[in-house]
């Protein structure tokens, strides 16, 4: 069974945050069946930097103007330095906040959601922990 981690609607609007079970079978994120997202998947892959940050942010502006209103990024794969990683994500959540997109992370370890929280930037994705 998966766990998200992020906030739920509730708690944005002053309910308590907590760990909410996802089904397996349907893999529903916050109403949003990732099996229909197909197209909207980015898979992160190796060290952030300029480059790939850059390509990263031209893909999500793509994926919403083929009409995807969830992108939903698989950052298992990402490496190197944290505040690298985190800078990458901010970026790609500013440019799916201004294409009117939201983000669902998934993936992300133990580490990178304390970091997401510490920074504040958990607010901006929805999350989908590993088993």
């Amino acid at each position: 069974m998966l766990l998200t981690t992020g906030r739920t609607p509730e708690s944005r609007r002053g309910g308590v945050p907590g760990p909410r079970r996802v089904s397996e079978a349907a893999t529903v994120v916050h109403g949003m069946d990732l099996e229909q997202t197909s197209g909207g998947i980015m898979v992160l892959t190796g060290e952030p930097d300029a480059g790939r940050t850059a390509a990263w942010c031209a893909r999500v502006s793509a994926l919403h103007a083929d009409g995807h209103r969830a992108i939903v990024c698989d950052v298992r794969g990402l490496s190197g330095c944290a505040s690298a990683v985190l800078q990458a994500l901010a970026r790609i959540a500013l440019t799916a906040r201004r294409s009117g997109c939201r983000c669902v992370l998934v993936g992300a370890d133990d580490r990178l959601l304390i970091l997401l929280e510490l920074t504040g930037l958990n607010e901006l994705f929805d999350t989908v922990a590993p088993e």
